[in-house]
């Protein structure tokens, strides 16, 4: 789902602590947090900046969020919010923010519309910014692949399955910041719920 002008606008101006959320152990050891962490003010930055799906799609299947911070070497980060839920995915993905902190508020990166976990913080970056790795599967593409989405200098790829995004081949060298949910797992592993949570 694409995010309109006022909804940027939305999000350019508020404020939000954030916390990093995981839902399996990442490839640096690291213990995921425990569900029902969502910082009050990152839920209503973020309830303030996409729109609400209707009662019926929410009961469907409810709009859940994972977030991850993304250092960038210099001491700043890049936040990620996977959005996942009725409203948010099709059959190639879900939809995935990339946010800048900007003083009390935050400058849009990217707003992915296709994006499938695990998430990476990969080894490389392009314009002072990580490169981040996105599964790409689903929607037709057979086998899927791992895709490489770069900063341009103002924006990463919109789209993970098209240029500029770009397959990579082999295993992917990186962290994962936002795990695929362990088979069998409780709905909760795929992230806090935005609403009403």
């Amino acid at each position: 789902m694409r995010l309109s002008a006022a909804m940027v606008v939305a999000i350019l101006s508020a404020s939000v602590i954030v916390v990093m959320f995981a839902v399996e152990p990442t490839a640096s050891g690291a213990s995921p947090n425990e569900p029902g962490r969502l910082d009050p003010a990152l839920r209503a930055f973020l309830i303030a900046g996409i729109p609400t799906p209707d009662a019926s799609t929410e009961r469907e299947w409810p709009t859940r969020v994972a977030i991850a911070e993304i250092g960038r070497g210099d001491d700043k980060h890049d936040i990620l919010v996977y959005i996942s839920g009725r409203a948010w995915c099709g059959s190639g993905g879900c939809d995935l923010l990339i946010l800048e902190p900007n003083g009390a508020s935050f400058r849009l990166l990217g707003d992915v519309s296709v994006a499938q976990l695990p998430i990476r913080r990969l080894d490389t970056t392009s314009n002072g910014h990580p490169d981040i790795g996105v599964e790409v599967r689903g929607g037709g593409i057979i086998p899927g692949y791992q895709a490489r989405l770069r900063f341009d200098g103002s924006r990463y790829p919109d789209n993970s399955s098209a240029p500029p995004a770009e397959p990579m081949k082999g295993k992917p060298k990186g962290a994962v910041l936002i795990a695929r949910p362990i088979a069998g797992a409780p709905d909760a592993a795929r992230g806090d719920l935005l609403y009403g949570g």
